[in-house]
């Protein structure tokens, strides 16, 4: 079973094929398949027996629980900097978290004891919304965005409440500026623990599933620059 099932088009054969051969020649199956919008450097992404190709990999051990079941689209975003520039400069933060800001466009969104009222979906989201819906089969109607303003902002371990969901969908994650590992946490056994790289423009989606079995997290990261998070979500009527 894929650990994370990255979304490609036929147009990226070749790099498909190239990803391929690089497994074979090291003599394991791949696990992280060919990306939308990949470059060769891409391979960062790749898992081949058991060996993580620039991923971090905090924990890694035998266990009867496989690894979080992710999306990945890379390079999701074209004019990812210019958003990021845009949503930092323009929007007005919420500053009652001590361990970064937050915004809420769309519906109302209670988050982290926090309640978000309504307030208009910021037209720079709508073609990401629109964009989301099309890759990923859901409109969201609510952005909830973390600002993260150097290594120092954290998220700690929590699982994002699902109730509130339309029945079907998940958290699509969109990373902005600097690249950050998203950490997951497994629920059953918190010492087994995977980190990811989320690059500027990424997009990971996690399924409700994912969140009965793992906690995530955005650890301290001294040497990163400010991030802007933004998680999409549509909140059922």
């Amino acid at each position: 079973m894929n650990r994370i099932r990255v979304l490609h088009r036929p147009e990226y054969r070749d790099v498909n094929a190239d990803c391929s051969a690089r497994a074979n020649r090291i003599g394991g199956n791949p696990v992280y398949h060919a990306e939308w919008k990949i470059k060769a450097v891409s391979l960062r992404r790749w898992s081949v027996a058991g060996t993580v190709i620039g991923l971090t990999s905090i924990q890694r051990r035998q266990s009867a629980m496989p690894e979080p079941q992710l999306e990945l689209i890379p390079a999701f975003l074209d004019q990812a900097t210019e958003l990021f520039t845009l949503l930092r400069e323009q929007v007005v933060w919420d500053e009652r978290m001590k361990a970064r800001k937050t915004a809420s466009f769309g519906v109302a969104y209670n988050y982290s004891g926090i309640t978000y009222p309504w307030t208009v979906m910021l037209p720079a989201l709508e073609p990401v919304c629109e964009r989301i819906a099309e890759e990923i089969g859901f409109l969201p109607n609510n952005c909830l965005l973390n600002y993260y303003a150097d290594g120092t902002s954290t998220m700690g371990y929590h699982s994002d409440s699902t109730e509130e969901l339309q029945a079907g969908t998940g958290v699509v994650i969109v990373s902005l500026g600097a690249t950050r590992a998203i950490s997951f946490r497994s629920r059953q056994d918190p010492q087994e623990k995977y980190s990811y790289e989320l690059q500027n423009g990424d997009l990971l989606y996690m399924r409700n599933e994912i969140q009965d079995d793992w906690q995530h997290a955005i650890p301290r990261d001294a040497d990163a620059g400010p991030r802007i998070s933004l998680t999409f979500r549509e909140i059922a009527d």
